[in-house]
């Protein structure tokens, strides 16, 4: 794991600075998170000398990213959603019988400074269904994390969790999700918090799913000329009263094929 700093704004960065040796290697979905005092939060996960999320990291740095803490595995994986075909599809296809490729399983991570923590959010299969935990941990003993809680009930496979943290200390989650149609559509759920996540309100953002299985981005080497590919990131950012989110969806076709896909914006007020 390489990073770069930049205090030109982007301009120009320094040599890259390593963060993880030995067998903390095959990182993926690395996010950096900053604290008011200007500590660094760096989280990824890790196949442990192969695979993916096999576990979530964490290391901070306190001197603008020259020099970081050893990384520390905070959470293991039960069963990640990796959903990267051909190489691996791990939860239920749907309606058209194909599998897609999209955001799976990582560790999204958000400051906490009402409370002084970090919190993070990821997806993992259990009891045979994707669904999404949320964890957190003072900002200054990463090393005790809080025991990962399940956001809502999931009736359908949830993945791609993203979040973020709202001024007044309430925390916005959305995510991937197939819990409206018997775990056959994708659709987009908005979770809130007001009590440091002890409690969720979920909201449904979509007013209708897709099955991204019958519908990506043009390819020419596909039978069917299309590759069922909806990205491997959602977003969301919090303002005082609400929150907008971005995510990728289907649109009218321009032509006979489902290749359509586009970039939709909504925003939630809790």
């Amino acid at each position: 794991m390489l990073v770069g700093i930049s205090r030109d704004g982007g301009r120009s960065f320094t040599a890259p600075i390593k963060v993880t040796a030995g067998p903390v290697r095959n990182n993926q979905d690395q996010r950096i998170v900053t604290a008011p005092d200007g500590t660094l939060f760096l989280t990824f996960d890790n196949g442990i000398q192969g695979g993916k999320g096999t576990a979530n990291y964490v290391a901070t740095s306190h001197d603008g990213g020259m020099t970081w803490t050893t990384p520390f595995a905070f959470s293991f994986y039960n069963n990640p959603v990796c959903i990267f075909p051909s190489f691996c599809f791990n939860i239920l296809v749907g309606p058209s019988g194909t599998p897609f490729r999209g955001p799976g399983s990582y560790p999204a991570p958000a400051f906490d400074a009402t409370r002084g923590r970090l919190d993070v959010v990821f997806a993992d299969i259990v009891n045979g269904l994707g669904r999404i935990f949320f964890t957190s941990a003072a900002a200054a003993d990463l090393t005790h994390w809080s025991t990962p809680v399940e956001i809502g009930t999931a009736t359908g496979d949830r993945f791609g969790a993203e979040i973020s943290m709202a001024p007044n200390g309430r925390i916005e989650v959305m995510f991937d999700d197939r819990s409206y149609s018997g775990n056959a559509l994708v659709d987009v759920t908005y979770a809130s918090s007001l009590d440091g996540g002890a409690t969720w309100t979920p909201v449904r953002v979509t007013s209708s799913g897709f099955d991204p299985g019958a519908s990506g981005v043009p390819d020419a080497s596909s039978p069917t000329g299309i590759r069922p590919f909806i990205g491997d990131y959602n977003g969301i950012a919090s303002l005082a009263d609400h929150a907008v989110l971005t995510w990728t969806g289907v649109a009218p076709k321009t032509g006979t094929r489902n290749d359509n896909l586009e970039i939709f914006f909504g925003s939630v007020t809790p």
